[in-house]
């Protein structure tokens, strides 16, 4: 019970100072409310060049300072995890992952033929799973029509090679006739 009257005593006075504050103020001309709308854009502007500059000179900083033997450990280290990641995600076939991978390695500048060889693996992969996929017959178009070509009948190759084959087996065929009848 005290800590609700407690709470609205505080309401009540906040609401009186709020009051007091409304009674006391005047209101902003025109000319002040524009021109605090064009410091805010100047300031914003400012502060959007002043960013551009700050990742001009990191960039450029970055270029410039040679970096030290520890620093070129941690991202051979780095470099050598990032290729090993890219690699696992290229053939478990996470080409979006691969892509990333990849464009991280490329940020380290520490070996660019590898960096490459990567690349490539993974265009290759990307080729390799495009051949794979299976293409609806619709959507292909006919060049140019070639005929079928069958095997030869028997009495086709039988009639090419002059009718030898047929008079050989027909007496080889007969013969058994013969045997099978009992007539030597």
């Amino acid at each position: 019970m005290k800590r609700s009257i407690l709470s609205i005593g505080l309401a009540v006075a906040t609401l009186a100072l709020l009051g007091a504050l409304v009674l006391h103020s005047r209101p902003i001309s025109v000319d002040v409310h524009v021109a605090h709308h064009a410091a805010i854009a100047d300031l914003e502007r400012a502060a959007e060049d002043f960013t551009a500059l700050l990742v001009s000179l990191n960039s450029s900083w970055s270029n410039v300072q040679i970096p030290d033997e520890g620093t070129r450990e941690a991202r051979q280290i780095l470099f050598e995890e990032f290729i090993g990641r890219a690699t696992e995600t290229i053939e478990s076939q996470d080409t979006q992952a691969a892509k990333t991978w990849i464009e991280e390695i490329d940020t380290l500048d520490v070996d660019a033929l590898r960096v490459s060889e990567t690349d490539a693996s993974l265009t290759a992969r990307l080729l390799e799973m495009e051949s794979l996929k299976s293409m609806p017959t619709s959507s292909l178009e006919a060049i140019e029509f070639v005929a079928a070509s069958y095997p030869l009948s028997g009495r086709q190759r039988n009639r090419r090679l002059g009718g030898y084959r047929v008079r050989h087996h027909a007496r080889r065929n007969n013969a058994r006739r013969c045997d099978n009848r009992g007539v030597s």
